[in-house]
């Protein structure tokens, strides 16, 4: 049996989201489904350890160690091009407005984190990479004031 009075339209994704509708007769049918993209980065140094994981879908940052776990923020976002190679580079702040807790997380979406620093205190990490456009772009990125407008001088490298 020939069904002429269906007809299905795909439609693009809009937010992450797919949406399919169906029509047949005087009913429409809609599905849905979540596109996921997750970023996941983990730092262990001798101080700390932690995990940095991005939702596409809730489009937040979130933080996990051993002892805590928290949404970070978006602060800023900026581009930053090295060698013919740009880099999409992110600010995120945890604890935003807490005496003695705010801190700033600097990530690349494909080089993961590249800087982990108190607002509070004078103690920052950075990556240690044998890269030298990335070693770059690092560089350009602690000291763009506008981007990364902590006073650094003074800090320790581990």
């Amino acid at each position: 049996m020939e069904r002429t009075n269906v007809k299905s339209d795909p439609k693009m994704k809009v937010d992450s989201v797919s949406f399919f509708w169906t029509y047949k007769d005087s009913v429409t049918v809609l599905k849905f489904g979540l596109h996921r993209e997750n970023m996941l980065y983990s730092c262990t140094s001798t101080r700390e350890s932690f995990t940095l994981l991005y939702d596409s879908v809730q489009q937040k940052w979130l933080y996990k160690n051993s002892f805590d776990s928290g949404t970070m923020y978006v602060e800023k976002e900026n581009a930053y091009e090295e060698n013919g190679t740009w880099y999409k580079v992110s600010k995120l702040i945890m604890n935003k407005g807490l005496t003695d807790g705010e801190s700033t997380y600097i990530v690349e979406k494909n080089a993961g984190l590249l800087v982990t620093k108190s607002n509070t205190w004078r103690y920052a990490m950075f990556r240690k990479t044998e890269d030298p456009h990335l070693a770059a772009v690092i560089y350009r990125v602690t000291t763009d004031r506008d981007f990364y407008d902590n006073d650094t001088t003074g800090m320790s490298i581990w």
